[in-house]
C-alpha cells in the first residue's frame, strides 16, 4: 500500500528537524569566519547561501518563525554583498542580532516540538462517473452541437430547452448536483432571463457550482447582469466546442486523462522530495531532479509539461537552466516556474527575463504551490493540443453564425 501523503511529509519533516543542527553548526562555522578587519566577500556568500537555504527548507517544514529569522539574516547579507564593502560597525552589530535570533529560534525548535506540517490539498476524488454538465439552452442547433462535443470529451450532459424544467431539476431533492452550469442569457421570458434564474436558484460562486454564460449579447449590461448573478464566466455565441471543454475542464478541477507531468529540480533532496508528494498527491506525474546539470536528459526523457526549478543550485542555476532551455526549439513554450526563497524584486525579474514565467517564494503554501503548476499545465496542454469534431458539427457552427450576426446587431444598436 503507498504510504498515505501526510505520513510521508510527517517522516521528512522528523528528517529534517534532525538535520537541522548540522545546518545550524554550519551556518555558526561560517558566521565566525567573517572579519570586518580582513573582509572576504567570498565567505560573506557562502553564510548567504547557507542561510537562504534553511530560509526556504524551514518554511516549507512548519517552521516559519525560522524561516522568516533566516529570510531577516540573508536580506543583511545580500544588501552588503551588494554594496561591496566591509560592513560598517552598526552592519556588523545588525548582522551579528539576526545571527543572533537565528540561531535562538532554532535551537528553541529543536528543544521542542515544531508544529505539524500543513496538509496538501487532498487529491481530486476519482468519480465513477464523468462529470455532469446541465445545459441550459433553447437554440436547439447550438445545444446539439456544445451537447455532442462535451459528451465526445468525457462529459455526461443534461439538456434544458426551458427555464421550467431546469428550475424544477435544481429544486428536485434527489437530484444529481451538477459539476458546472452552462447557461444561455436570452429566453422567452426576458433578455436576461438566464442571468435572472441563476441569481435566483443561488447558483454560480458562492453555490460552489460554475456557471459558464454564454449569449449574442456582447453588451455591458448583459456582461455585468451575468457576473452579478454569479457567473465565473461569459461567452459570446456561437461557442466554439473546445473553449467551452478548456474552461469547464479548468472550473471542475477534472483531471485529465494522462496526468499533468512536472519536472522538479532542486538541490535540497528533502525540499524536492516534500514539493514532489505535495504535488504527486494531487494525480500529478513528478518527476525529482537533484542534479541540476542532468535536466536535458530529463527532458528529453520525461517531456514535461511544467519545469519547476530552485533558483541557487551548484553547477548551474535555475536562471541559467531556463536560459539554456528558452535557446532550443522543443523548450521554448515549456512553461519554466521558479521556486526559491528569493525575496529580493530585482533578483526576481532578472531570473523571469531569462526565461521564467512565474517566481513562486519559498515557503509558499501546498495549495499555491498545486494551482500554480496546475495552471500552467492546463494551458500548455491547451496549446499543445487540437481537438477535432465531427465535420458536421463543424457545419452546424458555421450555419449558426448569420443568425447569431443578426441578433447580436439588434443589442448593439440599442
Amino acid at each position: 500500500m503507498t504510504q498515505p501523503i501526510s505520513d510521508a511529509l510527517a517522516d521528512m519533516r522528523r528528517k529534517f528537524a534532525d538535520q537541522l543542527g548540522a545546518q545550524l553548526e554550519a551556518i555558526r562555522t561560517e558566521f565566525q569566519c567573517l572579519d570586518r578587519s580582513a573582509w572576504q566577500p567570498g565567505e560573506a556568500k557562502a553564510l548567504q547561501r547557507l542561510v537562504h537555504n534553511l530560509a526556504g527548507s524551514a518554511g516549507i517544514f512548519g517552521m516559519k518563525s525560522v524561516s522568516d529569522a533566516a529570510l531577516d539574516l540573508e536580506i543583511q547579507l545580500a544588501a552588503l554583498l551588494k554594496a561591496g564593502g566591509a560592513p560598517t560597525e552598526a552592519e556588523g552589530r545588525a548582522i551579528g542580532a539576526a545571527f543572533e535570533r537565528l540561531d535562538k529560534l532554532a535551537h528553541v525548535r529543536l528543544e521542542s516540538n515544531a508544529p505539524s506540517l500543513k496538509q496538501p490539498p487532498a487529491a481530486a476524488p476519482r468519480l465513477k462517473r464523468s462529470p455532469l454538465i446541465h445545459l441550459v439552452e433553447d437554440d436547439l442547433a447550438q445545444a446539439e452541437l456544445l451537447s455532442q462535443a462535451l459528451r465526445e470529451e468525457g462529459y455526461r450532459v443534461e439538456e434544458f430547452a426551458e427555464l421550467a424544467g431546469f428550475r424544477a431539476a435544481c429544486t428536485a431533492t434527489d437530484a444529481e448536483r451538477p459539476a458546472a452550469v452552462v447557461m444561455d442569457m436570452i429566453f422567452p421570458e426576458g433578455d436576461t432571463a438566464g442571468a435572472a434564474l441563476i441569481d435566483e436558484l443561488g447558483l454560480g460562486k458562492n453555490a460552489g457550482i460554475p456557471v459558464v454564460m454564454v449569449s449574442v449579447r456582447d453588451d455591458l449590461t448583459a456582461r455585468l447582469a451575468a457576473f452579478r448573478a454569479g457567473a465565473c464566466r461569459y461567452l459570446v455565441k456561437p461557442v466554439i466546442p473546445g473553449l467551452l471543454i478548456d474552461l469547464l475542464d479548468a472550473l471542475t478541477a477534472r483531471q485529465p486523462p494522462q496526468p499533468f507531468r512536472v519536472l522538479l529540480v532542486d538541490d535540497d533532496q528533502l525540499v524536492l522530495e516534500a514539493e514532489a508528494a505535495i504535488l504527486r498527491a494531487v494525480g500529478m506525474d513528478v518527476r525529482a531532479l537533484s542534479q541540476p546539470l542532468q535536466i536535458m536528459e530529463v527532458l528529453n526523457d520525461f517531456a514535461p509539461d511544467v519545469v519547476v526549478l530552485d533558483v541557487y543550485m551548484p553547477g548551474a542555476s535555475g536562471p541559467e537552466l531556463a536560459a539554456v532551455l528558452r535557446e532550443r526549439d522543443a523548450q521554448l513554450q515549456l512553461p519554466i516556474l521558479f521556486l526559491s526563497a528569493e525575496a529580493d524584486m530585482t533578483q526576481q525579474l532578472l531570473a523571469l527575463n531569462l526565461g521564467g514565467d512565474d517566481f513562486l517564494v519559498k515557503p509558499v503554501q501546498p495549495e499555491h504551490l498545486v494551482a500554480a503548476v496546475t495552471g500552467r499545465a492546463r494551458r500548455a496542454r491547451q496549446n499543445n493540443t487540437t481537438r477535432h469534431f465531427d465535420p458536421a458539427l463543424v457545419d452546424v457552427f458555421l450555419g449558426l453564425l448569420p443568425g447569431v450576426a443578426a441578433i447580436r446587431e439588434r443589442f448593439t444598436e440599442q
